[in-house]
């Protein structure tokens, strides 16, 4: 066979798995009919050409595989969680699920021989079946419906609709059990059918449609409840009740990574709804074959392909198992489920006392994404009312927990506080592998992961949810001061984002209006391996600091630590993002600036020269009048505070680059902890110097509305001696009811942030008649109201 040509910029999916199916085809059994050696090559090369067809160009920025101590669960892999608007069509989802699978799809030939057994009926009992059952010829050892040279796929519908059906009949008929409702489960052929599919955030983003070929549907406790007025609803096909999606093919048709991608896209769709999934199954059957599939938070684990007639036992126990009526079998988690309409977490605590919290049903937030974190957030109340956060997520197993640093930051102001956490089980455990025992050539292929559930303290909305701008400032401010309490305690960040600061609980005290939380990504000050060293595959892409974003193009010996300067600095591009970005309460700017837009560039070196260029010029990002020059004074300061720092380090990396190894020395994050109390002090005072003008603002207004009152009493009395003049062509002047909190005599004001930012003694809005008379009268009211207004232009 030629070898195939392997496009630039594409790496085989399973180049390890080469060599481990090519080393045991000596000993395979010929009924188990697996690609390997070359035509696998050739299926991969295969479908990254069919992607280039499709979207217009190859997989980029192919994941390094090499094994090093720095690249152990890094997040800013390839990933298929994508925006929330959503991708425009499938197609472009199928194309960031091949990205994401990319070196995480793991063969093992004992997979098909040891899944599901001990789990679902024993052979006997199989083979009892085989031989009473009417669509199986025992003789022959083939399903007799089930053509054997089908021309058209349409002509295997029916028949393996009927085999399941029979399957799933016979072994799982419905009963009533220890629930209000029988569990059961129901194949539905659904080739024909158009499953809602969410191709963004649930919450308002693009909707498509896909339609797996057959579908595994489930009632039950970890399902929503069915209706007593529509009992057939269980006979709808929808994701949100899909145990397993299948997938059916013609022999000849099969491509092996095109179909593993269909089946992955909708088993992606069942863990973004769903919300309660560990894992989920899939199988994709031909008339003569079939394969396992199990998709987690690791990748893909799959069997070999086996003769479905020949080896029916296997295939029977196969359907069972991903039909199985025990939802943690088909990878539910059986601590979060249904009672009646509403989802309920049921967890035991260290004394062993069962405790039950009502979630509500809109997740706060979650990962739309197979593989990594699958983070997902819950919301739901405590004892006397009091809201906490319910945290899911699948860590590295080599990582340290986030909880080790949520105990250690107990207490600390502006930080986020834990109520207590559980740790469950890892990928390898429901995989059934033994990590010790996986190749040499095979270990890069799965990077096992731990859950873990934690429940947290409550907060407000995050920081881009605002309500005023005030509320930014101060959750700003509070956020950072977090951050430095974390540095005091030993521990950094990582992660800043938009994502991560939420605004305090209202009537909250200084240093808790704003809070800093997820330390996913946080490590020790005092860690020596390269997870310190800056990394742009750490953090969230729009918010990376320039030396975490240009680690992309350094080598190693180049790279400096990620430090609180960094942080910092993704404090700076959160606040921009905020005031650049939103015209108001939850109102967007559209269309959403270019500049910011380059910030999210799946490319790092894109985000790097943007930022990068920024800091060489005077600052161009305009805030919005809805934070006015307050707001805009803020990121002038910091901009060149930041165009220091990273100037230097620059220059840092480029004289590191050019010594000798021996002789580098870039400091350790312990190194830095003298001068960083003044970097803090500094950015802080920025922000203090802000909230001052705000709050002097806040009393000049005060001051004017007594003259406004008056003015308006005495032209109520005296009606002017010429006619008024017409005003149409003036602003409106909407009033804002915004309040400063803590701060003395706060009271609220009744100017949109447009008028408040005209009020300043530097403001560029005022006309130079303005600037003359407040300098002969420096304590008049700097707004004058609409009557002097009017005066003033005659």
């Amino acid at each position: 066979m030629v070898a195939p040509t392997i496009p630039e910029g594409y790496i085989p999916l399973c180049r390890g798995v080469l060599k481990r199916a090519t080393r045991s085809a000596s000993t395979t059994s010929e009924s188990f009919d697996y690609p390997i050696g070359d035509q696998v090559l050739a299926d991969q090369v295969a479908f990254a050409a069919q992607l280039t067809r499709d979207v217009g160009e190859p997989i980029s920025n192919p994941i390094d595989i090499s094994i090093t101590s720095g690249s152990i669960d890094t997040p800013m892999t390839h990933n298929s969680h994508g925006t929330d608007e959503g991708y425009k069509k499938v197609e472009y989802e199928k194309e960031a699920v091949a990205q994401e699978l990319e070196g995480h799809v793991y063969f093992d030939e004992n997979f098909g021989k040891t899944a599901f057994v001990g789990k679902v009926a024993s052979n006997e009992k199989i083979e009892e079946f085989l031989l009473s059952c009417d669509l199986y010829d025992s003789a022959a050892c083939r399903w007799r419906d089930v053509p054997e040279n089908p021309s058209r796929e349409s002509e295997l519908y029916d028949p393996f609709a009927a085999i399941l059906t029979d399957i799933v009949d016979h072994f799982y008929p419905s009963s009533e059990g220890d629930h209000s409702e029988p569990t059961s489960r129901v194949v539905i052929d659904t080739h024909n059918v158009n499953l809602k599919h969410h191709l963004g955030s649930m919450d308002g983003g693009r909707v498509g449609k896909t339609s797996p070929d057959a579908t595994i549907q489930g009632a039950g406790r970890n399902f929503p409840p069915l209706s007593a007025r529509d009992p057939r609803l269980l006979y709808r096909a929808a994701y949100l009740r899909c145990a397993t999606p299948l997938e059916i093919k013609l022999d000849t048709k099969t491509d092996y990574m095109s179909n593993l991608v269909q089946v992955g896209v909708y088993a992606r769709q069942c863990f973004m709804v769903q919300g309660n999934r560990f894992f989920v199954y899939s199988m994709i059957i031909t008339e003569k074959h079939a394969q396992l599939y199990v998709f987690d938070r690791s990748g893909v684990y799959h069997s070999r392909n086996f003769d479905i007639h020949k080896q029916a036992v296997d295939f029977v126990r196969f359907i069972l198992g991903v039909s199985s009526t025990d939802d943690t079998v088909i990878g539910f988690d059986k601590n979060i489920y249904w009672q009646g309409k509403r989802r309920v977490l049921e967890i035991v605590d260290q004394e062993g006392v069962v405790k039950k919290y009502n979630l509500q049903d809109k997740k706060l937030f979650y990962r739309r994404a197979i593989r990594g974190r699958g983070t997902c957030c819950w919301l739901t109340e405590g004892e006397g009312g009091k809201v906490l956060v319910v945290k899911d997520a699948w860590r590295s197993r080599d990582r340290l927990p986030e909880w080790k640093f949520l105990e250690a930051a107990k207490g600390l102001a502006g930080v986020g506080q834990m109520v207590a956490y559980f740790e469950g089980n890892h990928v390898s455990d429901h995989r059934g592998l033994d990590r010790d025992s996986i190749p040499d050539d095979s270990k890069f292929l799965f990077r096992d992961r731990t859950f873990c559930r934690m429940v947290l303290e409550g907060y407000g909305k995050p920081i881009y949810d605002f309500d005023t701008a005030d509320e930014v400032l101060f959750a700003f401010r509070d956020a950072i001061a977090g951050h430095q309490n974390l540095w005091n305690a030993n521990i950094l960040h990582r992660d800043v984002s938009v994502n991560n600061i939420l605004i305090g609980l209202p009537g909250s005290v200084e240093g808790w209006r704003g809070v800093i939380i997820d330390m996913d990504m946080a490590i020790w000050l005092t860690r020596t391996t390269s997870l310190a060293e800056a990394d742009f595959r750490t953090g969230t892409r729009a918010f990376q600091s320039v030396v975490v974003l240009t680690s992309t193009m350094n080598a190693p010996k180049s790279r400096l630590c990620h430090d609180h300067l960094d942080d910092l600095e993704s404090f700076f591009y959160v606040l921009c993002w905020i005031c650049v970005g939103f015209s108001g309460p939850r109102e967007k700017v559209s269309p959403w600036p270019k500049a910011l837009g380059k910030w999210e560039s799946t490319d790092p070196e894109t985000g790097a020269e943007n930022k990068q260029t920024m800091y060489f010029q005077r600052l161009n990002l305009v805030c919005t009048p809805f934070f006015g020059n307050i707001f805009q004074d803020l990121l002038k300061d910091l901009h060149g505070f930041f165009s220091t720092h990273v100037k230097r380090k620059m220059d840092s990396i480029r004289r590191e680059y050019d010594l000798p190894e021996a002789v580098q020395t870039p400091p350790s994050l312990p190194d830095l902890i003298p001068e960083s109390s003044q970097h803090y002090e500094t950015v802080l005072g920025f922000i203090d110097n802000a909230i001052r003008k705000r709050a002097a603002l806040l009393q000049e207004s005060v001051a004017a509305e007594p003259a406004q009152a008056t003015a308006t009493a005495t032209t109520s009395t005296s009606p002017p001696s010429t006619p008024p003049r017409n005003t149409s062509s003036l602003p409106p002047r909407t009033p804002l009811n915004e309040r400063l909190p803590n701060i003395p005599g706060s009271h609220t004001i009744r100017k949109r942030n447009s008028d408040i930012a005209a009020l300043e003694e530097d403001s560029p809005s005022k006309s130079k008649r303005q600037r003359q008379l407040h300098k002969q009268r420096p304590h008049a009211p700097l707004r004058p109201s609409s009557l002097s207004l009017e005066d003033d232009c005659e």
